[in-house]
């Protein structure tokens, strides 16, 4: 069995889920620095996208995070603006 890491995990969740966040990658998947390992994955070439969010904290109060999400090849269409039709 090959060992898991913070970034086949999130390859992975990324895969079946298609977007993640802070908070979700630590109660899920354990991973305290996403953003190190989005760099880490964006620097071997995967095309992952982080989109500006607007939520809640646990306060109830306004607040602003990133959602990323992973482009695969078949989605870059998509994303430029290109219909898959």
């Amino acid at each position: 069995m090959e060992k898991q890491t913070h970034e086949t995990r999130l390859l992975k969740y990324l895969k079946e889920n298609k977007t993640i966040t802070q908070l979700e990658a630590t109660s899920i998947l354990g991973n305290t620095r996403l953003s190190a390992t989005v760099f880490t994955l964006r620097n071997k070439g995967y095309n992952i996208i982080t989109e500006p969010t607007k939520g809640k904290n646990r306060f109830g109060e306004k607040t602003n995070f990133g959602t990323y999400r992973l482009i695969e090849k078949e989605d870059n269409n998509e994303v430029l603006g290109y219909s898959n039709s």
